[in-house]
């Protein structure tokens, strides 16, 4: 899998007032005070590499979602489709490099590229382990290696006329 950040957005932070919510002595109601972050107007580009199968039943869930897809809360909902297609014929990190801009911009821009690669300098706690937590018990993380460089893209035309 590798990543490449179109936009890198801007960090949002939004005050909530929960109402109702059950003390943790557990007798009695309050409200209580949270704030949530966010990521806000950011545009990322997703690439997977594997077998040709997985990647066209990927694809296919990504073109039909069985539910309305959102990105961490229901009101965030994707502002362009998911699917931008299957590139035979490339690898993975070619892939990420030769596809134009996810968004609208005056002249090619260099972007951060982001790539799993076990010889990878970044060292990222991220990686779910493979047995999924019960309800009440923490999730557990293994590392990620990955590898991060930088690479100018090129506009896509369409999209800038």
């Amino acid at each position: 899998m590798g990543v490449r950040v179109d936009r890198p957005g801007v960090l949002e932070t939004d005050y909530q007032i929960v109402r109702n919510v059950i003390q943790a002595k557990g007798s009695g109601l309050k409200n209580a005070q949270t704030w949530r972050s966010y990521l806000a107007d950011a545009a990322f580009l997703v690439g997977l590499e594997g077998e040709r199968g997985i990647l066209e039943e990927l694809a296919r869930a990504l073109k039909s979602p069985r539910f309305v897809p959102y990105l961490g809360q229901k009101g965030f909902y994707p502002a362009a489709p998911l699917y931008r297609g299957i590139r035979l014929g490339k690898g993975l990190q070619e892939a990420l490099e030769s596809e134009p801009l996810t968004v609208r911009a005056r002249e090619p821009v260099e972007v951060d590229v982001y790539v799993e690669d076990p010889e990878g300098e970044l060292l990222l706690p991220d990686a779910p382990e493979e047995v999924l937590a019960g309800i009440g018990t923490l999730r557990s993380f293994s590392i990620r290696a990955v590898r991060h460089y930088r690479v100018t893209v090129q506009l896509d035309e369409e999209m800038n006329q």
